[in-house]
């Protein structure tokens, strides 16, 4: 047991110099600067106009990260109001701070924590399903995959996603082998979370109601009464969660209007426009 632990701990400090070391080296990419202009407008003055492509966790963590940059942004140029993002992120790095480079290597912290917790959430899945040595492999497998160390260190939604999905299932599985309230509330929680990092989250999300359905046939603990309210608590939490994240805003307005309401989502992705190709 103590090898097991003292293995994965090792793992874990190889793996997070290694995503240090690449949050140094890599060269700025498109997307992040996006993200973290983005993340901190929307952390800051809780407007949420920029970026609406995603939701706004991983954006928070990138708005909280680079705040200790004490960054200034200028909300009087034209690109705010028009909500042109590239110009806005631009203008944030470039103009309003002369600090990009510590900017992006802050933006990019959060992505390397959830790296981190993904490595974790990978060994306790593994050693649950298969047990510890199992579990260990899985770790080193993680932690040295060519795509993993390439982009677990990037400002960008995709290791916040993958993490809380990878978290998410298994505290599902918890869940089902143990369907206490306290798992449920915990799982629910994870699940809302995921749910905030990337709108195709979505996509996946029969995946958990398939394993919550069919649960009472393999778990006696159990019933289709006790799924049926379990799966009402998750939904409506869920929803209240991702409400409360957004304050409310725009709760009740018709997907249409709200599109309208959107210049750049009315322009690509407007029923009329897709309809029209």
């Amino acid at each position: 047991m103590k090898a097991h632990s003292l293995a994965v701990v090792v793992i874990t400090i190889v793996f997070g110099i290694l995503l240090v070391f690449v949050a140094v080296k890599t060269p700025m990419t498109f997307d992040e600067p996006l993200h973290i202009a983005s993340g901190y407008a929307k952390l800051v003055f809780q407007d949420f106009r920029m970026n609406t492509e995603q939701p706004i966790l991983s954006h928070y963590g990138m708005g909280i990260a680079a705040s200790f940059a004490r960054p200034t942004m200028n909300l009087t140029h034209e690109s705010w109001t028009k909500k042109d993002l590239i110009l806005f992120s631009q203008r944030f790095f470039f103009s309003d701070n002369k600090n990009p480079e510590e900017l992006l290597f802050l933006g990019r912290l959060p992505s390397i924590l959830f790296s981190l917790a993904l490595l974790m959430t990978t060994y306790f899945f593994a050693s649950l399903i298969a047990g510890q040595t199992a579990g260990v492999i899985a770790v080193i497998l993680l932690a040295f995959e060519p795509s993993i160390l390439a982009h677990g260190s990037l400002a960008t939604t995709d290791m916040p996603f993958t993490a809380l999905f990878m978290l998410t299932l298994f505290l599902c599985i918890r869940y089902v082998n143990n369907p206490s309230r306290k798992n449920l509330v915990i799982f629910t929680l994870s699940f809302a979370c995921w749910q905030l990092t990337k709108y195709s989250a979505i996509v996946l999300t029969p995946l958990f109601l398939v394993i919550l359905i069919s649960a009472p046939l393999w778990q006696k603990k159990i019933t289709y009464k006790k799924t049926s309210k379990h799966l009402l608590f998750l939904f409506l939490t869920t929803w209240l969660i991702i409400c409360s994240a957004y304050l409310f805003v725009g709760i009740g307005t018709p997907i249409g209007i709200a599109m309208e309401q959107d210049p750049y989502l009315d322009e690509q992705y407007h029923p009329k426009i897709l309809f029209a190709s």
